[in-house]
């Protein structure tokens, strides 16, 4: 079985398909190489669908987790209701977690633009190898009700927010703010992160206050990837302290690569001063802003 993406599945590790791991590898590593890392090739036919849906509900979270990622790469349409049964239903937080992922693959590469009218009025889709509009529109409610399942762990509700900010659902805009107005930090914090997601909406005041606030460094990534994302002018100095005084490098490439989203022509010059910075690729971020910016000038 073969993805978009030139991935195939070539067989397991360990042996069997009952006790083994399923293996992708891209197309241009050769057998011989997988082999030194034991793998065992397929040695008898076998339905790639039917065995990563056996791999969900195996026993081993190993195979479990392996086979959520391949679901995620291969989008199969009869993943979508197994994944639905973990997300809603297993014991593990983290399959369950995993398993939101996966259907987020599915709903990312669905957009309704693919669809259109036949003669006869019925909808079809083109063939893009993407979700079609009823899987879309199931996954996009099944993650509607999750996020705003109050019995769900926080982190399961975040993750399904985030889809949906993900796919610029209008209902996103209404649970941001419900979450951001909560008095769990989990869900505020997921709050800052669905709105460096989407891109619809109006979240200047809520995006530099958490940019002038002490949380961790995730959350001051999202708030700093939504200041660039919304154009928030307002936010360039703030995201030029960052630069100056942040011992996370990850947090400033993030504030370079920011600045230059933002119509802000003052920023070409703070920009400047970090040509030669300590890190090579907030270098290369500033250098992308400012190319980005003098483009915007002209």
């Amino acid at each position: 079985m073969k993805s978009a993406d030139g991935l195939i599945i070539y067989g397991y590790l360990g042996g069997n398909q009952e006790e083994g791991i399923i293996i992708v590898a891209k197309e241009d590593d050769t057998l011989e190489k997988l082999e030194t890392i034991g793998l065992h090739p397929f040695t008898t036919p076998f339905d790639p669908i039917e065995t990563v849906i056996e791999g969900l509900f195996h026993v081993e979270n190993k195979i479990r987790e392996r086979a959520l990622e391949l679901a995620g790469v291969f989008k199969a349409p009869e993943f979508i209701e197994p994944l639905f049964h973990l997300a809603a239903g297993d014991t593990e937080l983290e399959i369950r977690e995993r398993a939101l992922e996966a259907l987020g693959q599915f709903i990312h590469e669905g957009k309704i633009s693919d669809f259109h009218r036949t003669d006869d009025g019925s909808e079809e889709k083109e063939d893009t190898g993407r979700t079609n509009k009823n899987q879309f529109l199931a996954i996009k409610e099944f993650m509607l009700r999750s996020a705003e399942a109050g019995d769900w762990p926080s982190e399961l509700r975040v993750k399904a927010l985030v889809v949906l900010a993900s796919v610029e659902a209008e209902e996103a805009k209404r649970l941001i703010d419900k979450f951001y107005c909560s008095e769990d930090n989990v869900l505020t914090a997921g709050a800052v992160e669905a709105i460096s997601r989407l891109s619809d909406g109006d979240w200047q005041q809520i995006v530099l206050k958490e940019l002038s606030s002490s949380y961790g460094p995730a959350r001051k990534r999202a708030a700093v990837n939504a200041a660039g994302l919304h154009g928030i002018t307002e936010a360039g100095p703030e995201l030029i302290r960052l630069l100056e005084n942040s011992d996370d490098e990850v947090l400033r490439r993030a504030a370079a690569e920011a600045i230059g989203r933002l119509n802000w022509p003052e920023g070409v010059e703070h920009l400047k001063k970090f040509q030669d910075d300590r890190d090579d690729k907030v270098q290369k971020k500033v250098t992308e802003s400012l190319v980005r910016m003098a483009g915007v000038e002209e």
